[in-house]
């Protein structure tokens, strides 16, 4: 019969994380700031930090416009969410809680990701500039040719508002003048009293 002690070595469980920071320059110092605030939760590894290509308005981070983003992945062997991930991250290696992202590794947004990651992958798409333009086949409305045909149609075309025909609107100009001021020419008459 096995021991306990034997029972818990074998059930070690890892917590892994992927961990996205914006904005901040992932040099030697920030990495070390990152392992000791990490050391908490006993830090088992850490990969490398990978630049994301920058983006107008990164999916992770839509509100700090665009913006250098790096990433990595952890594996902790002490339990922990990743909100405390998150705030050891900001306390001891002094990165603003905005610019922390961090996401378990088996939640189902990270799955569908990395599975929408795979299927833009597995389509090979030829490159737009390597593409020739489409042949455009409206009619070019500038030049010599085209002042050419405007001023020949200008005597024989119907304008757009002729259909309504020689309608007169009404305008204030039309209105007939009166004697009469427009303030204090008549007296209101006012309700009788019960």
């Amino acid at each position: 019969m096995k021991l306990f002690t034997e029972y818990l070595i074998e059930s070690k469980k890892t917590y892994e994380f992927r961990v996205k920071i914006a904005n901040t320059e992932m040099d030697a110092e920030t990495l070390t700031k990152l392992e000791t605030s990490l050391g908490e939760f006993e830090l088992s590894s850490i990969s490398k930090a990978k630049r994301l290509p920058i983006q107008d308005h990164p999916r992770d981070f839509p509100r700090m416009g665009p913006c250098e983003v790096c990433m990595f992945e952890i594996v902790l062997d002490y339990p922990a969410n990743d909100e405390q991930v998150r705030q050891a991250i900001a306390n001891r290696a002094h990165i603003p809680l905005a610019n922390i992202l961090v996401i378990p590794r088996n939640a189902p947004e990270l799955l569908m990701r990395d599975a929408e990651f795979e299927e833009s992958d597995t389509e090979k798409k030829e490159a737009i500039l390597t593409q020739d333009l489409p042949k455009d086949k409206g009619e070019v409305q500038y030049g010599d040719e085209y002042n050419k045909k405007m001023l020949k149609a200008l005597p024989t075309r119907k304008f757009d508002f002729a259909k309504y025909g020689d309608t007169k609107v009404e305008t204030t100009n039309d209105l007939a003048m009166g004697t009469k001021a427009p303030l204090g020419s008549h007296k209101p008459t006012l309700p009788k009293r019960k």
